[in-house]
């Protein structure tokens, strides 16, 4: 009995070793919750599309885009990094061509950054900018123009914010610790006490002002100033509690100092970039209406300037500062000021 039991276990190990391995997850899924990332990285963007931006990265239904006459593909792995050379947003990208460009910087052949020139590209922002001004004024951005860039780079955006939280919930090169504290300091944001929360926003917008602007969101909504999930910034119905709007004010006072404003130059939109006379090709209809409505003569080169996807990114992440900026100055400090002096 002891040899057949034998026999009868070792065949039964023997055709369990010949049967397929099991599958497991949904039925008919690829693994259940994990995503096919070549579908992520196989997305594009559309500038003529209107539609609301997406929190998560976009699908491969959607065919390529051509980004100043190229074709673009999505980015892989976010393209805003933080480090000991780029401690701060407004100095990433320091070294690509045309990263700090202006329609002042560009019509007055001045290039637009200091950046620019050390890494030759001064001279080719001079250049441009003496072509489109020598027959006449710099050909102004139109509103179709501005609109299409903004309508990318907010794609884009979207896309690197999304990229940015699969890197964060994967790990992405920290250390279980180090996923700990952030979601010590997330839940901190929405349960701590008062001060315990405003801190945490302070150090999520400090460490991660491109990739997390909602913690600034945060901080603008306790000053009495919503922030809609387009960037629009509008005064609260109600007047904010005026312990809470004091110390989240010092707060937000000492993030623009130190974190998010540059300190030689003023936040500038996508309509204060050379979009047109540096990106948009001069033979299209759209720009030969353009130089017509602006009353200039078209004579700059045919051949146009590459848009780097990282420049269009920071320059859209730029408007957005700026709207929140203005909004802070117009609807709380205009009106702390006005408080203020009624009480005098």
């Amino acid at each position: 009995m002891t040899s057949a039991a034998g026999a009868t276990a070792a065949n039964i190990m023997q055709q369990r070793r010949q049967r397929p391995p099991r599958r497991r997850g949904k039925k008919g899924g690829a693994g259940g919750g994990s995503r096919d990332m070549s579908a992520v990285h196989a997305s594009s963007f559309s500038p003529s599309s209107s539609s609301a931006p997406s929190s998560t990265p976009l699908s491969s239904s959607s065919s390529s885009t051509a980004v100043a006459g190229e074709t673009y593909r999505p980015h892989k792995v976010p393209l805003i990094t933080l480090t000991e050379e780029t401690p701060t947003w407004f100095e990433c990208g320091r070294h690509t061509p045309g990263r700090d460009d202006t329609l002042l910087s560009v019509a007055s052949g001045s290039g637009g950054s200091s950046a620019g020139s050390s890494s030759g590209a001064g001279s080719g922002s001079g250049s441009a900018g003496s072509a489109g001004n020598s027959g006449g004024r710099m050909r102004r951005n139109t509103p179709d123009v501005v609109r299409k860039y903004r309508t990318l780079g907010e794609k884009i955006y979207q896309h690197e914010v999304a990229l940015s939280k699969q890197q964060s919930q994967s790990g992405g090169g920290s250390g279980g610790s180090g996923r700990r504290d952030e979601a010590w300091v997330e839940s901190t944001m929405r349960r701590g006490t008062l001060k315990d929360r405003i801190a945490a926003m302070s150090v999520v917008i400090s460490s991660h002002p491109v990739h997390k602007l909602y913690a600034l969101d945060m901080l603008l909504n306790m000053v009495g100033i919503n922030v809609d999930k387009f960037g629009n910034a509008t005064a609260a119905a109600g007047r904010p509690n005026d312990r809470v709007s004091q110390l989240a004010s010092e707060a937000l006072q000492d993030l623009w100092v130190n974190t998010l404003l540059p300190p030689r130059r003023k936040l500038v939109g996508l309509d204060g970039r050379p979009l047109l006379e540096q990106y948009e090709h001069s033979s299209s209809s759209s720009s030969a209406a353009a130089a017509a409505d602006n009353n200039t003569t078209n004579t700059s080169n045919s051949k146009k300037r590459t848009l780097s996807p990282r420049v269009l990114l920071l320059w859209r992440y730029e408007e957005h500062l700026k709207a929140r900026y203005s909004a802070y100055v117009d609807l709380y400090l205009s009106r702390s000021l006005t408080e203020t002096t009624l009480e005098l």
